[in-house]
């Protein structure tokens, strides 16, 4: 690998992790949705400009992803049982 392309590469992985961080902190808008004492709450950022379909993918993974942290909490814990 020459000099010039070792540069090329570490450009093109900063301008990478810099869209990457910008599409983060794009998500400034959330929804918040139940409480601690029945089952958790389930934050889920996304930016209000994307199309409806992302936004609820987005909700979907987060709500398949709370249900199965109470799954292994009761696993873990022997609730539920």
């Amino acid at each position: 690998m020459t000099d010039i392309d070792a540069i090329v590469n570490s450009l093109m992985h900063e301008l990478e992790r810099r869209a990457q961080e910008t599409e983060l902190s794009a998500r400034t808008d959330s929804v918040e949705i139940g409480t601690p004492s029945k089952g958790g709450v389930l934050k889920v950022y996304f930016d209000a400009g994307e199309g409806k379909d992302k936004v609820f993918g987005r909700v979907t993974m987060a709500a398949e992803a709370l249900r199965w942290a109470n799954q292994e909490r009761a696993r873990v814990t022997g609730d539920g049982q």
